[in-house]
């Protein structure tokens, strides 16, 4: 799996999954309890992979965001 991920978090998104976790808490649902790591997946069984030897810094400015579920399944493989 190749991922292109943060060191840290951006303070709005942080705030954002604590406010979700809560909201999460009150129905009963299960959480996870590994930590937030904001990622985006670049490929899959990238075995070998190597990243670059030094990014620059992306910027990204976020307009929207959905809750998405991964199925585990081949098709659909995420849910919204």
């Amino acid at each position: 799996l190749a991922v292109l991920s943060c060191s840290h978090p951006a303070p709005p998104l942080a705030a954002l999954h604590r406010r979700l976790r809560r909201a999460l808490m009150t129905l009963d649902w299960p959480l996870p309890q590994r930590p937030l790591r904001p990622h985006v997946t670049l490929a899959r069984h990238a075995a070998g992979a190597r990243p670059p030897p030094q990014l620059a810094p992306i910027p990204w400015r976020v307009h929207d965001y959905a809750l998405v579920q991964s199925t585990g399944a081949r098709q659909p493989r995420y849910l919204v």
